[in-house]
Parts: structure tokens; C-alpha cells; sequence
């Protein structure tokens, strides 16, 4: 029955859209990005609502609901990509990829509702008619959308197009791992026995395999279209988005909430695709960038080496380091400057007062007798002197402040330490720079003569 629902409800919602909309294109193009942006914040809220497929699915048991949920959450990013980016490749994967998937959602209602009705999940409980509401209404507007884009584009996919199917092989794969939940690997095969260590062979796997995307896509697309960069760094950014508030899948706790630099770090970078504000994007490149390779070099995994968190650590930090490479390679940003420098300082002392004032307020009200967080390690001293045990000195001077205790010096040693290795960075790469420049320079000249010989 609901499956009817949802088909007839999303036919006479599309044929409704353009009967009103037939001859106002501005209108129909403002609602379909109205839609979509509720369809991606539905997508958000449905991370903190009960859902106990990350909880009970392991090791194959339900293999057609596990790859019904990938597809469909490939959508989160296929479908702002298709209405907001004049790019044929996501409208081609909206039509013939996000549209059978929501189709073959809505003739799995039922059995993917279970999981969101089980008593087993993790997140806010609600009253069933509403988790029916709220997902009857993701799959119409799942459906909808793309009938809508090809309404509002006449886009129709180029069968005779050798480039098109090219395109959609290459591009449809490269989505679908990196729109990846993280649950999806113990999903398939489990969480495993193979454990994962820091400087394991599957922890340096890791870092290899993030410089080898980074110059793989680098080569690829840097003699496409500025176009086409933002439209890659856009998907990125989306991906990014969904991957870092899927935590809240496992419930809410306090360290959960996205505050640290890492977790801020999507929402700066979608900041920056809607507004190209520079000095945002050098913080982040400087700022979010050690603290990524601080988290990498500094990983903490627990378990098996497929389980939820560890996948969910090795993606979240990958994609906090790709995007600033590429758009700075790409050269959608200008090279770091004084200016820019001066940037990370004001924007970082900021977020470094906030993350002080707020973690001592969590900590003090939480109930939890020990550290609820520890933003840059600086709130819990124990913690901090496993890191750096030459610096025990700074547990000379401690403040106690109802039921937290503050240690002054140990939070100034962390501000300077942290700024101090980003003032290195930002020293290593104006460096690069000279040597780039030095390079050039004498290549120019012999490019030059060849030039004028031919």
C-alpha cells in the first residue's frame, strides 16, 4: 500500500509543479532548490533519529536493504549536485541511478521502515506516524526531483554518446565510495579480526592511499574547466557534510556535537563553496589542516579494522585534507599571503576561546565525572601529558572551578604549540612557493627559444 502511496503522491506532486510552473522557469528552478535543500535537511535529521540497521546488520545479513541504503544515500549529494551545478554527469546519475534506487525504496517500505521502528537504534524516538511521514515525504522528494531537473533542463542522457557512458562508469563508482556510510563495510563483511593499529601496515595504507587520491584527481581534472573543479570540490564538500553528522547515528553524546576543528571543518568548507570567502579558506587550509595531520599521524582506532568508528575516522580526515589541497592546487584560491597568516591567527584564537569557554561548560554540566570533551586535549591533563609526558610542568598551576578542573598553563602551552606548527606550515609552503617559481623560470626561457625555433 505505501508503496502505491509514494509513486502516485510523487507523479501527481511532479505533474502539479510544472502544470503551475509551465511558464515561469525563474519559479519552477527557486522550488526545485527549495526541495532539494529540504530533501538534504531531512537527510541531517534522519542521522539523529532512531535507526537500528548501524546496530544490528553485520556480516551480509540483509545485503539488499545494506545496498539500498548506500544507493540511497549517494542521493544526498547526487541531487543538490544535479539542481545547483549545470553538470551533465550528476543529472545523468540523478535520472538513471538516484531514481531506480528511490523507486526500489519505495517497493521496500516496509522492510526498511523495521529499522527505523526497532527499539535497537541509537538516536530520538518518535511516534511512528511521524518516521512514516518523514520518510514517505524523503522518498517523493527522492523521486520528484529528478523529474523535476529533467523538466526544468530537458535533459535527456546521450545513448549515443560514447563520452556519456564513459563519464557515468568512471563517475557513478568514484560517488558511490566516497558517499559511503561508514557502517556499510561491517554491513557487508563484518567488522572483521584484523586489527588496526597507529603505524599498522593498514594505518600506513591509509595515508598512502590519501596522497594517491589527491594527485590521482589532481591529474585528472586540472586541465578541465574552473567549472568543472568547483563542481568536483562542491561534491567533496557535500560528502564531507553527510559523512561528519552521521555520528550522530550511534546517539547523541556532547562529544558528538561537530566542534571539534576537524568536524567544524565541513561546515566552514560549505561556507566557503557558497561564498569563496578567502580568508575562511586560508584559515582553513592552514588551521584544518594540522589539526587533520595532527589527528592522522595521532590516530586512534579501536576493534576491528572495518568496524563503524574506524571507517568513520579514516574518511572524516581524508576529506578534511582533500578538498584545501585541490582547490589551492587547482588554483581556485590565490597562494597563502601575510594577510593570510594573519587570518589563521584572529580566526583560530577565536574558535581556540570558544572551544575553551564551551568544553569547560559541557564538562561542568554534563554529570560526567570525567571529561566529557577535550577539545585539543587541553581540558583532561592526563590525557594531554600521555601525548607529550616531557610537559608535565604544566600541572603546576590548576584552577578548580566547581566541578572542573582548569590547568592555565597546560591550555597556553597547547595554543602555542598549535599556532607555532601552523606558522611552520605556513613557512614551508611560501617555500614551496619559491621553489615552484625558481623552477619555472628556468623552463620558461628554454620553452621560450623552442618555441620560437619551431
Amino acid at each position: 500500500m505505501y508503496t502505491l502511496v509514494i509513486l502516485t503522491l510523487s507523479v501527481i506532486f511532479a505533474l502539479g509543479v510544472c502544470y503551475v510552473f509551465k511558464n515561469n522557469a525563474k519559479g519552477i528552478d527557486t522550488l526545485i532548490k527549495i526541495l532539494t535543500i529540504a530533501f538534504c535537511a531531512l537527510g541531517i535529521l534522519r542521522f539523529h533519529l532512531s535507526d537500528s540497521f548501524p546496530e544490528a546488520v553485520f556480516s551480509g545479513s540483509d545485503i539488499f536493504g545494506t545496498l539500498l541504503r548506500w544507493g540511497s544515500h549517494v542521493s544526498y549529494a547526487v541531487l543538490p549536485m544535479s539542481v545547483f551545478f549545470d553538470s551533465r554527469l550528476f543529472k545523468n546519475a540523478a535520472l538513471c541511478f538516484s531514481l531506480p534506487v528511490a523507486i526500489l525504496c519505495a517497493f521496500n517500505f516496509e522492510h526498511l521502515m523495521e529499522y527505523f521502528l526497532s527499539p535497537l537504534g541509537n538516536g530520538w524516538d518518535t511516534a511512528p506516524f511521524l518516521r512514516y511521514a518523514l520518510y514517505i515525504t524523503e522518498l517523493l522528494l527522492m523521486i520528484s526531483v529528478p523529474l523535476l531537473v529533467q523538466r526544468r533542463d530537458s535533459h535527456v542522457f546521450n545513448v549515443k554518446d560514447r563520452g556519456e557512458w564513459q563519464n557515468l562508469a568512471l563517475g557513478l563508482p568514484a560517488m558511490l565510495l566516497y558517499m559511503m556510510p561508514a557502517y556499510i563495510p561491517q554491513a557487508l563483511f563484518g567488522t572483521t579480526d584484523i586489527k588496526i593499529e597507529a603505524f599498522s601496515t593498514l594505518h600506513l595504507a591509509w595515508i598512502v592511499l590519501t596522497v594517491c587520491e589527491i594527485v590521482i584527481l589532481y591529474l585528472f581534472f586540472r586541465r578541465k574547466s574552473k567549472k568543472d573543479k568547483w563542481v568536483l570540490c562542491a561534491f567533496i564538500i557535500i560528502a564531507q557534510l553527510f559523512h561528519s553528522n552521521s555520528v550522530f547515528l550511534r546517539g547523541f553524546r556532547f562529544s558528538r556535537i561537530p566542534l571539534q576543528l576537524c568536524c567544524l571543518a565541513a561546515f566552514f568548507y560549505l561556507i566557503i563553496l557558497i561564498t569563496k570567502n578567502r580568508r575562511l579558506f586560508d584559515f582553513c587550509y592552514i588551521a584544518n589542516m594540522i589539526g587533520a595531520l595532527v589527528a592522522v599521524v595521532l590516530a586512534s582506532f579501536s576493534g576491528g579494522a572495518l568496524q563503524f568508528w574506524n571507517i568513520h575516522y579514516m574518511y572524516e580526515h581524508t576529506m578534511v585534507i582533500v578538498f584545501p589541497v585541490l582547490a589551492l592546487s587547482f588554483g581556485l584560491f590565490p597562494r597563502l599571503d601575510r594577510t593570510s597568516l594573519k587570518s589563521m591567527y584572529l580566526i583560530f584564537s577565536c574558535y581556540f576561546l570558544f572551544c575553551l569557554v564551551i568544553g569547560l561548560a559541557i564538562n561542568a554540566f554534563s554529570g560526567n565525572p570525567g571529561c566529557e570533551v577535550n577539545y585539543f586535549y587541553m581540558l583532561d591533563y592526563d590525557i594531554a601529558i600521555s601525548y607529550i609526558p616531557f610537559a608535565t610542568f604544566t600541572g603546576a598551576i590548576k584552577l578548580t572551578l566547581g566541578p572542573v578542573t582548569v590547568y592555565p598553563i597546560l591550555v597556553g602551552v597547547v595554543y602555542v604549540v598549535f599556532v607555532s606548527i601552523c606558522t611552520l606550515y605556513y613557512l614551508l609552503n611560501r617555500g614551496i612557493y619559491r621553489l615552484i617559481d625558481a623552477y619555472k623560470a628556468k623552463r620558461l626561457p628554454k620553452a621560450e627559444i623552442e618555441k620560437v625555433q619551431v
